[in-house]
């Protein structure tokens, strides 16, 4: 019907009683004069529809429904009714609210324990006897912190500026970073998450954080991510043994570099030395720390050699 609304039945009310009363105007019988219908016809069409609401029932409708995932154990839940009422509590789920009024109506449930909640509902009845019953919306509470944990640690001495990090989560979430570090990765889910940090300038981070936040609201515990230096600077040799232009007998030549190096990386293919006729001369390399910022590498000739013979070392730069 135009105009009907099942939250107010006033205009459809007002449609029958006009569409009777005209419809009486419309009558042709000896007698009857349409222009002047006898009261108590009137009256007993009022009297009908007056009886006619009494015996329908409270129209509910949900408003507001219970959000999900939610944290909180008395959450609640927000309706209409075009009819006062008590209500009563079906399912799973009980409230201390006992009546509705006519519009919105907004109902606390008791606490509730953790899980999901699919058989709520709610019987409003009102005055008469008339009663119609609401389903409430599944939901689930959900009040378990998640717990994340760092499974692969940012490469440390690395020379990429946005390096990666994994760490594992029991639930999915919104994940934020602290101290010196953050990340466009702001979404966690269930297991192992892969993270790359935006870009960092040389430096040792030790204070990075992360905290991820699950769907239902509740906040774990933040993690410190291992100690990571990044370092995209290319070593220099600061000193060699002997000094260019010696005249000397040696037993071997020593390169000091100006920061700690990856032993793996220097050997007799990085660090060689030829003589003067640019051919390779045998030897061996070892390499030691030379204090906490530096490293020396040592080429040993299978044969003592003249410095005077101009030999050329090639370093692993």
């Amino acid at each position: 019907m135009d105009g009907f609304d099942s939250n107010d039945l006033s205009v459809m009310v007002d449609k029958v009683k006009s569409g009777t009363t005209g419809g009486l105007g419309k009558i042709q019988m000896d007698g009857f004069d349409p222009n002047n219908i006898p009261s108590d016809i009137t009256n007993s069409i009022d009297s009908g529809l007056i009886e006619g609401q009494k015996e329908q029932p409270p129209i509910l409708k949900q408003i507001v429904a219970v959000p999900t995932p939610t944290n909180d154990t008395t959450p609640s839940y927000t309706f209409s009714s075009n009819k006062e009422g008590q209500i009563t509590y079906w399912g799973s789920c009980l409230g201390s609210a006992a009546s509705a009024s006519a519009g919105n109506n907004v109902i606390t449930f008791n606490t509730l324990s953790e899980g999901t909640y699919s058989n709520c509902s709610i019987r409003v009845t009102d005055s008469d006897g008339n009663s119609d019953i609401l389903n409430v919306n599944s939901f689930t509470v959900d009040i378990t912190n998640p717990v994340i944990a760092e499974v692969t640690a940012v490469k440390n001495n690395g020379n990429d500026p946005t390096p990666d990090f994994t760490f594992s989560s029991t639930e999915e979430g919104t994940v934020a970073y602290g101290g010196s570090c953050s990340s466009d990765n702001t979404s966690a889910s269930s297991g192992n998450n892969v993270v790359t940090l935006n870009t960092l300038s040389d430096a040792t981070y030790s204070n990075c954080t992360v905290t991820i936040t699950d769907l239902a609201g509740n906040t774990g515990d933040t993690i410190t991510l291992t100690s990571f230096t990044v370092d995209t600077t290319s070593p220099t040799i600061s000193s060699t043994s002997p000094t260019d232009g010696a005249n000397t007998v040696v037993s071997s030549i020593s390169a000091t570099f100006s920061e700690v190096m990856d032993h793996s990386s220097i050997n007799t293919s990085s660090f060689t030395l030829k003589d003067e006729s640019n051919n390779s001369v045998s030897g061996t390399v070892t390499s030691s720390y030379s204090g906490s910022e530096t490293t020396t590498a040592l080429f040993f000739p299978s044969s003592t050699y003249d410095i005077r013979q101009r030999f050329k070392p090639g370093l692993p730069l």
